[in-house]
């Protein structure tokens, strides 16, 4: 049919007198559903429920495997997303939930293949970006930007308009960890989402 198939293979040689091969035999067992079963565990473990990118658990994991030097200049660039709180009392929590989503899409849509995606909060994504220096960073922030004003330029009801307040930080250097990196950009995020407080209609 055309259809590719995980399978598992055993065997074992026939062999003439003479200790030459003469055929090979075995048994091939079709595992496809039990390797799909098993992608879909890792799928599950590794991803947000809610919005499909990376969960924090796996952003976690793969924060030790990008502190090789040859990810420098490395940028961690923070979203928080402002006024959920007062969209889940007023509208509800699947309104909530809702915005939760439209903002990893729009993130997603943003980011590079080698960056990592994570929701690391309730309102809170995180995106790790290897080989990105700080003009490559700041071009992410508004590339996201521009993304939230195109779609908030399609929300009728004002109130539901989609908000972040974004923050970066950039190691350069192996004597800077990635945690400390995360810090910083987590500092330049608050002080953003500080200014934002008044409303929650601007983008940082």
């Amino acid at each position: 049919t055309g259809e590719r198939k995980w399978v598992l293979e055993t065997g074992q040689g026939v062999y003439e007198e003479d200790g030459t091969v003469e055929a090979l035999e075995g048994i091939i067992i079709d595992i496809t559903e039990s390797k799909q079963q098993q992608n879909q565990i890792q799928y599950i473990n590794d991803n947000d429920s809610l919005t499909g990118v990376y969960n924090r658990s796996y952003y976690e994991r793969a924060k030790p495997l990008l502190e090789a030097e040859s990810n420098l200049p490395l940028s961690i660039i923070m979203a928080d997303i402002n006024g959920l709180r007062l969209i889940n009392d007023v509208f509800g929590l699947a309104s909530g939930n809702l915005l939760i989503s439209e903002t990893a899409k729009i993130i997603k849509s943003c980011c590079r293949e080698r960056d990592i995606l994570a929701r690391t909060g309730g309102d809170e994504f995180s995106i790790i970006s290897p080989n990105t220096d700080f003009d490559k960073a700041n071009e992410i922030r508004l590339s996201i930007k521009k993304a939230l004003t195109e779609c908030n330029s399609s929300i009728e009801d004002k109130a539901l308009e989609i908000s972040l307040s974004l923050g970066y930080a950039v190691r350069l250097t192996n004597e800077t960890s990635i945690e400390e990196t995360e810090k910083i950009a987590e500092a330049y995020m608050d002080r953003r989402k500080l200014l934002n407080k008044k409303s929650h209609r601007n983008v940082y």
